[in-house]
């Protein structure tokens, strides 16, 4: 059974013990981090994304805006849950456009983060189905690319081999209707059929 990372950003130790409990009991893999430099390291030298973060509104040093801004721009493929006291539309629609998948508000209801993860997790798996279906596009796009280069190729050098044999069968032409030497020396050599006796 595939297990999944969460990583918890939040500076109030009581909500983070509170969160981290309900998170494990529904089978997840959880990791914390009290404050933002040590949510950045710790994103930033994380090998593999984690399926979800956890991220508090007020956070020192970096707001959670700020730890959602870093998440967008490193190009994570996590899925992304506000959390805050009270939050107001403007914080709400600031999460939203920074790329946070849905918004939570603190004291967290076991009941409303089962639902949030659950559909949090069918959102990153869906993602990284489109990515997968995106990354399988661009290489069968690039294999098109490159066998239509090589159709091209060889369509040139059969075009160039049948103006050859085209020159080789008029040149056979022209010989067989002379026995005269001279003339039919002058007529290779001249004209249209010297290009098949110049070295490429």
């Amino acid at each position: 059974m595939e297990t999944h990372s969460v990583l918890i950003i939040d500076n109030d130790l009581d909500n983070v013990s509170k969160l981290s409990r309900a998170l494990k009991k529904m089978g997840l893999q959880v990791e914390e981090a009290s404050d933002s430099k040590l949510a950045l390291e710790k994103l930033h030298r994380s090998l593999n994304d984690f399926d979800l973060i956890f991220v508090e509104q007020r956070m020192p040093a970096f707001s959670g805006i700020d730890i959602l801004k870093d998440i967008q721009s490193s190009c994570y493929k996590s899925c992304v849950i506000f959390m805050a006291d009270k939050p107001d539309l403007r914080t709400i629609v600031s999460a939203m456009q920074e790329g946070a998948f849905s918004f939570i508000t603190k004291p967290i209801v076991c009941s409303q983060l089962k639902d949030v993860v659950h559909k949090g997790l069918e959102s990153r798996r869906a993602l990284m189905k489109i990515l997968e279906i995106d990354s399988r596009l661009k290489k069968t796009n690039s294999e098109l690319k490159r066998q239509s280069e090589k159709l091209r190729k060889e369509k040139l050098s059969l075009k160039k081999i049948n103006q050859e044999l085209t020159l080789l069968n008029q040149l056979s032409l022209q010989i067989n209707s002379t026995l005269d030497a001279h003339r039919m020396v002058e007529k290779v050599a001249g004209g249209k059929f010297s290009e098949l006796i110049v070295n490429d």
